[in-house]
């Protein structure tokens, strides 16, 4: 099992999506790698360097998980087959989605984690690997 890279996963509300992803570019000085608008006026997504940004809408604010943080990982069926063997537990089975796939993993210390494997990789997101 290879973990790739850590994010940190947070959660703003969606009006103030873009001004967060401004800050977080401003300060590590790089454009967004990842954009995805899964529900279009409730839910936006934004990746900078290791933060996740998730825009949510009023609409959606009480069904998010309290994930905070994404482990990038290669195949995803294998990690989550040995993570819940070493006494974590699956809170949602994996699940398919524009950038690839993902599950939702509860560590035993209460951490819920989201693991996700990428269709496309970038190779910035490889930092853990070498």
């Amino acid at each position: 099992m290879k973990i790739h890279h850590v994010l940190v996963r947070q959660h703003v509300d969606l009006s103030r999506f873009e001004e967060s992803v401004r800050f977080y570019e401003g300060l590590f000085n790089e454009e967004a790698r990842l954009r995805l608008t899964p529900v279009e006026g409730a839910l936006h997504v934004a990746q900078v360097a290791s933060v996740l940004l998730v825009g949510v809408g009023a609409d959606m604010a009480g069904e998010m998980p309290d994930v905070r943080s994404a482990f990038l990982v290669d195949k995803l069926e294998d990690v989550v087959r040995d993570v819940v063997a070493q006494g974590a537990r699956l809170v949602e089975a994996i699940t398919t989605i524009e950038t690839g796939q993902y599950a939702l993993i509860r560590h035993p210390d209460g951490l819920l984690v989201e693991y996700v494997e990428h269709t496309r990789k970038n190779p910035k997101d490889f930092v853990l690997s070498e």
